[in-house]
């Protein structure tokens, strides 16, 4: 899987025409995708470790679980700021068809959000209470089998993969379908790293073809320093 944004993207490498305004939304969008991207991974890692035979004590789907819920916080505040960046036009194509995909992020968010004043429904609805995590891992691609998997955190509830697990049209050839549930609502963390890159792809096309220098727009620094006791300070 290639990273939603590349190290010689013109996210990271902005044209000097840029201007400043442009560049802190870009510089935040970038950064949002960033943090989608890597939240991801590790949750395709978890969850590919998260086996009634690897993970005994059910130790790596917590993990999973708040990392999807930093995706849906992490979409919902990126979709501000697309709605929001200078001269991106509201009829783009790209911005409409990004806060489509990413509308069933608002809804989630907003649960989590207010989870203390919400916990009394939830637990009536008799619901994990910061939601399931269901995904889809393939077996054998030549004869056509996959597994479907859910982890349930908080108190034991009686959840069957194959009643939530939205199959996709064809077999998987990786860890993938990965679906937040909370009560009767549900969202794709696989669908919203897709949008997110769809995303990244729009914006970095008119910065590709800016004309002109370019600024690199991160930077690290690192000093070494010595402490010293106060009575041995100059």
């Amino acid at each position: 899987m290639q990273p939603i944004v590349a190290p010689d993207s013109p996210l990271i490498r902005l044209p000097e025409t840029v201007s400043p305004i442009q560049a802190s939304f870009i510089d935040a969008m970038r950064l949002c995708a960033q943090a989608v991207d890597f939240a991801y991974r590790r949750i395709q890692d978890a969850l590919s470790r998260a086996t009634p035979s690897h993970d005994r004590a059910l130790a790596v789907g917590p993990s999973a679980v708040m990392d999807s819920w930093e995706i849906v916080d992490t979409v919902h505040r990126l979709r501000a700021l697309v709605s929001h960046f200078p001269g991106y036009k509201n009829r783009a194509p790209s911005k409409q068809l990004f806060l489509k995909r990413t509308a069933g992020v608002e809804e989630l968010r907003n649960i989590f959000q207010h989870l203390v004043g919400d916990l009394p429904a939830l637990t009536k609805a008799d619901v994990p209470v910061l939601g399931s995590l269901s995904w889809l891992v393939p077996i054998d691609i030549e004869k056509r089998t996959f597994a479907a998997s859910i982890f349930s955190p908080g108190r034991v509830r009686n959840l069957d993969p194959a009643s939530v697990v939205e199959l996709p049209a064809e077999l998987p050839n990786e860890l993938t379908q990965i679906e937040l549930h909370l009560a009767e609502k549900t969202v794709n963390i696989t669908s919203l790293r897709a949008a997110v890159a769809d995303l990244v792809s729009a914006l970095e096309k008119p910065l590709r073809e800016a004309s002109g220098n370019t600024t690199l727009c991160d930077a690290l620094s690192h000093v070494v320093l010595e402490y010293l006791p106060k009575d041995e300070a100059p």
